[in-house]
């Protein structure tokens, strides 16, 4: 078996003078946590499972010019099975 985590930070982001009033976006710094998980059931045989947000974090991918932000992906998960011969 296999496991795995792995973490994206992003440190506060402002972007002043945006849109047509010169409105200023501000977003809190945060973290995405991610994990997963393999398992060779046998030599041909593999499982997989990823889980990503795994704390449902809301946040901003982007913005745009008239202060639109538009959210980042939610929790999210997967599961795969590999067969090999």
């Amino acid at each position: 078996m296999r496991t795995g985590l792995n973490t994206n930070w992003q440190s506060e982001i402002s972007n002043p003078n945006v849109g047509p009033n010169d409105e200023t976006f501000k977003q809190d710094g945060y973290t995405l946590v991610n994990v997963f998980a393999s398992y060779n059931i046998s030599d041909q045989l593999k499982v997989t499972a990823n889980v990503n947000n795994l704390f449902d974090k809301k946040y901003y991918s982007s913005i745009d010019f008239f202060n639109q932000g538009f959210f980042g992906a939610p929790l999210s998960a997967e599961l795969s099975v590999r067969y090999s011969w």
